[in-house]
């Protein structure tokens, strides 16, 4: 999966009533959720849930380089492959602006997750009504949304952002 985002600005923490406000991206129950995390007090960052865990991106991610503020180009790839007789692995990447920004590897005995699962995918939302949920999305701006049916490779993420680059 892949996408653009620009967030303005990042004065949306949390406050000390409220330690945490998730602020949806892109999702699909049971597969991905992707939402950015403005915490109380520590580092805002981007998390990933994915099936085999979840992967976090501070917003500072490089030093002295903050995603706030700029045009930024998102990958994560997730790839399950047979390594041994009913042992299977997975990898879950995030590339930032082609940059490896996290790695997580797992391993299945008999059976890996199911991502075939009959569900909507929800962008800048969730679905339901309770508005907490979705408060305050506004300032993010998100485009050329595509969701693969394979893993993106380092190559093909990168000449995606260089693409990118140019609009």
């Amino acid at each position: 999966m892949e996408f653009v985002f620009y967030k303005e600005f990042s004065n949306d923490e949390g406050t000390q009533g409220v330690v945490s406000y998730k602020r949806p991206i892109i999702k699909k129950n049971g597969v991905f959720n992707i939402y950015f995390n403005f915490p109380w007090g520590v580092p805002s960052t981007i998390v990933i849930e994915h099936p085999g865990g979840t992967a976090t991106v501070n917003l500072a991610f490089k030093t002295n380089y903050s995603l706030i503020g700029k045009t930024t180009h998102f990958v994560f790839t997730w790839e399950t492959s047979l390594e041994d007789n009913n042992e299977y692995k997975s990898l879950a990447k995030v590339y930032i602006n082609s940059h490896l920004a996290s790695e997580q590897s797992y391993t299945y005995f008999d059976v890996f997750p199911n991502t075939n699962v009959d569900s909507s995918i929800l962008i800048g939302g969730n679905s339901g009504t309770n508005r907490l949920l979705d408060w305050h999305t506004s300032n993010f701006q998100m485009d050329q949304i595509a969701i693969y049916d394979k893993a993106l490779t380092k190559r093909t993420s990168c000449r995606s952002f260089l693409e990118n680059l140019s609009l």
